[in-house]
């Protein structure tokens, strides 16, 4: 892909917000899988870097068009499947300063990972290390630094207490044995 874009970021600028997927036909399309929510929020970010072999490189969206519950993209440089073929299971990334402002009690999930997670009996259950969209509720998995086990808590008012993200902290209403 062409570097136009300017020099490339240091990777700890990079949020990744989708994956491409297998090719569609054979005109270059692939199919993409957006971590944004609502999915099509993924095509309001520019520019777009694609993650290959541990490298971010610049990459322009030429199309983008629903197919069935996701989307279909055609990468400008790609106007044959072998070409898009190259790009398979590459990640797709922006720049965090790319987002949009957040209100003041919202949070981008981002920001919850490597928080500390105590309970409210001031025990460290672990360590933020991903959250999962279950459609019903958001899950967050926290690894315990000593045993190397994960927990998976529920992302409720009612479970979630305090966020201090300038202290990187959580408290949660939850046992440490469950």
């Amino acid at each position: 892909m062409g570097s136009s874009i300017g020099q490339l970021p240091d990777t700890t600028e990079i949020l990744t917000v989708g994956k491409l997927g297998r090719v569609y036909g054979l005109q270059g399309w692939m199919r993409l899988m957006s971590y944004t929510h609502p999915g099509e929020n993924i095509f309001t970010y520019a520019p777009w870097y694609l993650g290959l072999k541990g490298q971010w490189q610049p990459c322009e969206v030429a199309a983008h068009k629903a197919h069935g519950k996701g989307w279909i993209i055609r990468l400008a440089d790609c106007d044959h499947c072998d070409k898009a073929n190259r790009y398979v299971n590459a990640l797709v990334g922006i720049k965090k300063e790319a987002l949009n402002p957040r209100g003041p009690d919202e949070l981008y999930w981002h920001e919850l990972i490597g928080l500390t997670v105590e309970n409210t009996q001031a025990e460290e259950l672990g360590t933020i290390v991903d959250l999962i969209n279950t459609g019903a509720n958001d899950i967050l998995v926290i690894r315990n630094k000593d045993s190397g086990k994960e927990q998976w808590v529920p992302y409720l008012s009612d479970v979630i207490l305090h966020i201090d993200l300038d202290e990187q902290r959580m408290q949660v209403n939850w046992d440490r044995e469950l």
